[in-house]
């Protein structure tokens, strides 16, 4: 498999990368992968370096596919209108998705346990404390012991502002015109260009988080080439002959006729 580059490694960060659960896309030691459920990511190759980088949202909240055909029609004076050409036009994709300061598959953080003190509740189902016991003991009351817990969470060495860096990463995608491949559990794009980026902050999502809505459009890319034209099979002039010097002064052989006066008579 091809190793996949960080999509931030020129600013130092290692947002975007998807585990790689997210990049085979065969089977498991379980079986077969299930990827209906895996969100869209999209990849792209630096120019310069030649690298594949990764970017991939927290959460993909929804995905729009747009496949559109132009229809050419001409009126006519009578009945409905002609079509003579149908043309298949670029695909369309948008992507809503968000991005937070924490998120839940980041190699920058760290699973680690943590101690939790959890004190047993003053729970009582009567004021008798023989009678609580004695309805633990059955199981008609629940059981809090006070014991230490340690669970396991993801922990972050340093804050990083991944919102901003990942709005940057796509800027930077967008001024350079880079042809991302877009991967989604239905279908798959290739030479997609990012035409518009949308990001909202608001209340609701929180302040270490964002929404961004990405609008990617199919482009065809053509190459020419140059190439010795071919001789041509007819003739396109008579054949041109060498007739010699050519004077270019003309010569008068005309004779000059006679401007004398007429003698008068008387």
């Amino acid at each position: 498999m091809t190793s996949l580059s960080n999509p931030l490694d020129s600013l130092g960060l290692t947002q975007g990368v998807p585990p790689a659960s997210y990049l085979d896309q065969t089977s498991t030691p379980k079986g077969v992968r299930d990827t209906t459920y895996r969100p869209a990511w999209f990849t792209w190759t630096d120019p310069a370096s030649q690298a594949t980088s990764v970017f991939q949202f927290d959460c993909v909240k929804e995905e729009q596919h747009t496949r559109e055909s132009l229809i050419c029609e001409h009126t006519v004076e009578q009945g409905v209108d002609i079509t003579d050409h149908i043309r298949p036009q670029p695909d369309e994709l948008t992507l809503t998705g968000i991005v937070t300061n924490h998120p839940i598959e980041s190699p920058d953080a760290q699973v680690t346990a943590v101690t939790i003190d959890i004190p047993a509740p003053n729970l009582q189902i009567s004021q008798s404390l023989l009678i609580d016991l004695a309805a633990q003991a059955v199981g008609l009351a629940p059981k809090f012991p006070s014991q230490l817990v340690l669970p396991q969470i993801t922990q972050f060495a340093s804050f990083t502002d991944y919102v901003a860096n990942a709005y940057t990463t796509l800027t930077r995608i967008r001024d350079k015109a880079l042809l991302v491949t877009i991967h989604t559990p239905r279908a798959m794009y290739t030479s997609m260009v990012l035409k518009t980026i949308s990001m909202t902050r608001s209340a609701a999502i929180g302040a270490g988080a964002a929404e961004f809505k990405l609008a990617f459009k199919q482009i065809r890319v053509v190459s020419s080439s140059i190439g010795a034209a071919p001789s041509p099979t007819v003739a396109s002039s008579s054949p041109t002959t060498n007739k010699g010097a050519v004077s270019t002064t003309a010569s008068n052989t005309s004779t000059p006729k006679s401007t004398g006066s007429r003698a008068a008579t008387k």
